[in-house]
């Protein structure tokens, strides 16, 4: 029984560890995308067109789909470590339960033993 405690208390360990490294990786986030500015002085243009605009308009739509991909990442790892420590603390109580089960067996083992005096044959096997 208590081998299977140390199973537990590994798995439980395990399990704090992962929920703790998606703690941690919930807080991390993409930058945006920053658009470098060029050294040229004036204006740019090529057939009455900002040059730089469509860079600017890509920066803009790029940087939507970052926040919302850093907002779905953060919920899934937020999400995952609240699992894992579910899975910590399920794997603590199971260790308690083997703990207050292997306490609970042993006095009773000696007293229902065929040698030691007390024990007595079930009645429906009486004739």
């Amino acid at each position: 029984m208590k081998q299977l405690r140390l199973y537990w208390l590994f798995f439980a360990v395990v399990f704090f560890g992962l929920g703790l490294w998606h703690s941690g990786q919930s807080a991390s986030a993409i930058p945006p995308f920053t658009v470098t500015q060029r050294p040229v002085q004036g204006t740019m243009g090529l057939m009455g067109m900002d040059v730089d605009k469509p860079l600017t308009d890509f920066a803009a739509e790029f940087n939507a789909y970052l926040t919302t991909q850093n907002a779905a990442s953060r919920n899934a790892n937020r999400v995952a470590a609240l699992g894992y420590f579910a899975a910590g603390l399920t794997a603590l109580f199971s260790m308690w339960l083997g703990k207050e089960r292997s306490r609970s067996k042993e006095p009773d083992r000696e007293a229902s033993t065929p040698t030691s005096g007390n024990w007595q044959e079930p009645e429906n096997h009486r004739q």
